[in-house]
């Protein structure tokens, strides 16, 4: 009976740490499975989220860049919503437009009053539609949607004339 008892015993010290180590690797397993899961969500969204940030963050920057006493304006442009960047240089006047033609964000650098059509924009952006609005005096609201329709806006402050 003895011997039984012993057997038994012994069985259980076998089967214990193989039972724990079992346990161990499938909670592991889940634990890692979980957070790739989790990781893999975050990229695509950050990676959606990435041209309509870009976007905005290059239209702000450009119309900083053109911060000057009249150098910034919300027009249309061949039926887009544009930005009408003015640039005085000593050979003459010119302008940027930047609008989007329904694929992508287009800039478009001309010398002022030459009949160019959108077409002639250089692709910036990846974009379905952009629109520039005159908040007030010093005031500009851009807003951008991407191809996927996920829209994000932001505003511009105009710190020329003050």
């Amino acid at each position: 009976m003895r011997q039984k008892t012993v057997s038994r015993r012994h069985s259980i010290e076998i089967l214990f740490p193989i039972i724990l180590f079992l346990v161990f690797a499938v909670t592991s397993i889940a634990v890692i499975l979980f957070a790739a899961r989790s990781y893999k969500r975050q990229v695509e969204r950050s990676d959606a989220d990435y041209e309509i940030r870009t976007s905005l963050e290059y239209l702000m920057q450009k119309v900083h860049q053109s911060d000057t006493e009249g150098g910034v304006l919300v027009t249309t442009f061949h039926g887009h919503s544009a930005l009408l960047l003015k640039d005085t240089e000593s050979e003459g006047s010119y302008c940027t437009y930047i609008y989007c033609d329904g694929s992508a964000l287009r800039e478009l650098y001309m010398r002022s009053g030459a009949n160019i059509g959108p077409e002639a924009g250089t692709e910036v952006l990846p974009l379905s539609s952009f629109t520039a609005e005159q908040i007030s005096e010093h005031l500009i609201r851009l807003t951008c949607t991407d191809e996927n329709n996920r829209t994000d806006s932001t505003l511009v402050a105009v710190r020329s004339g003050d």
